[in-house]
């Protein structure tokens, strides 16, 4: 098998080129046995030091995986049910009077069927900031919509791992990453592996790939955005941009498969080479042009914000706003008084727009015809203020309300969820506190 795997090499490189990614590690898990392990290029684009067996990767998702683990001991030890409604453990999200609130239990959660949006967590953030703060999670799941029939309707969202995250630490009084430690790593002797800042050596950098296919490493690598203190630990370790990764489990050929690279890139190889590898250990014998789909991906991933910019300019006018400016200065409340967005003029005809209590996340938008602006499409610029490329136009518009003479509140459909619905924050006087 490991020679089979390894006359694949000269064609991973090739995919691993394409994509820009500084470092690349692969390993294969056949009949339960390892069978294959190959590592490429830096664990840093700045450095020539490449990765090896024990070299650290950020997980991302994966590490919903070991959430559930976590869980399946903490039954197995009597702390926790399956079955059991989470508001036993967590009283304060009995507040949501609807079916999640009631009877969403840990098994719902995990399935991603409880049909709570993913709206306000990584999405459109920057320098790796978290909106809301740990202190608030559970309040704000209280108010999270859902905007999928309670078990009939699978949606991915971070929050059912946050809430599952903190049931896990009210029951044993521990933090996330201690529970997955006991749990998880120290019984499979995973002695460097962590879901907070590794204090270990032989760690990757975070990175992202430029459109000229240039590796910038994300200078915040080593201490911001990890597990306890994000609240969102059994989601995901770290936030979303600077990796990426493949898992793939075939249990009737006992096999697993993980490829892992450190960095955004032009092109998602991972998934490629996983399904590359597979191929070979189920003995297949026409395998797909994987360079050809490679390529091709690349150039649409490549012009997909020329798209964004077309299409945006096509929604543009010279009409003026109903009031000047400076009146559209001031806070903007959701109407659960969680969520709050500071705005104020930036330069001769912009406005900045900034998550209220984060000095990290902060809008620049551009006039945008009326009492319309936009936060115009930069690929470059947003990843690497470490923002998730944005997937959708209207995610980029915000539209103010007037009356007379006078700014009332901006709609903006932040929430990219299929399905879901724009939210409108409300301005304030400046007497309103937080609900938290």
């Amino acid at each position: 098998m490991e020679a089979c795997l390894a006359q694949l090499r000269p064609l991973i490189e090739e995919l691993f080129e394409l994509s820009g990614s500084p470092g690349l590690s692969l390993g294969v898990l056949h009949q339960g046995v390892p069978a294959y392990t190959a590592h490429f290029g830096r664990r840093q684009a700045s450095r020539e030091t490449p990765p090896k067996d024990d070299t650290l990767y950020n997980v991302a998702s994966m590490t919903k995986l070991m959430t559930a683990g976590v869980v399946s001991n903490l039954v197995k030890e009597g702390l926790l049910e399956w079955d059991v409604p989470v508001r036993h453990y967590l009283p304060e999200f009995g507040e949501r009077k609807d079916a999640v609130g009631q009877h969403a239990t840990l098994r719902d959660l995990l399935a991603n069927r409880t049909g709570l949006s993913a709206q306000a967590t990584f999405w459109g953030t920057m320098f790796e900031d978290i909106l809301p703060g740990p202190e608030k999670i559970l309040k704000s799941a209280c108010h999270i919509p859902a905007i999928g029939e309670f078990r009939k309707t699978f949606v991915y969202s971070t929050w059912g791992y946050a809430i599952v995250t903190s049931t896990i630490e009210r029951v044993t009084s521990l933090p996330f990453s201690e529970c997955v430690e006991r749990y998880i790593f120290w019984p499979l002797g995973m002695s460097r592996s962590t879901t907070n800042l590794p204090g270990v050596e032989n760690v990757v950098y975070k990175h992202w790939v430029g459109l000229d296919g240039v590796a910038h490493e994300f200078p915040w690598s080593e201490y911001r955005g990890w597990s306890d203190e994000t609240g969102f630990g059994g989601a995901v370790v770290a936030t979303f941009t600077g990796y990426n990764g493949f898992m793939l489990l075939d249990p009737k050929s006992q096999s697993a498969i993980f490829v892992l690279v450190n960095s955004l890139p032009l092109v998602d190889i991972t998934e490629m080479i996983g399904q590359l590898l597979l191929g070979a250990v189920l003995e297949e014998n026409d395998p797909p042009d994987y360079i050809k789909l490679a390529k091709s991906v690349k150039n649409a991933n490549m012009l997909v914000y020329d798209s964004y910019k077309s299409g945006l300019r096509q929604k543009r006018t010279e009409t003026p706003t109903s009031c000047p400016l400076k009146e559209y200065e001031g806070d903007y409340w959701n109407d659960t008084n969680i969520m709050c967005y500071a705005v104020h003029v930036h330069g001769d005809n912009q406005l900045r727009i900034s998550a209220k209590g984060s000095h990290l996340t902060n809008y620049i938008l551009e006039p945008w015809g009326g009492d319309t602006f936009c936060l115009p499409p930069n690929r470059d610029l947003e990843l690497s203020q470490s923002m998730w490329p944005f997937t959708s136009l209207k995610s980029r518009i915000f539209t103010f309300s007037c009356g007379e003479g006078k700014v009332l509140s901006f709609t903006w459909h932040h929430d990219i969820t299929p399905g879901s619905k724009p939210e409108t924050f409300s301005k304030t006087n400046g007497s309103l506190h937080p609900r938290l």
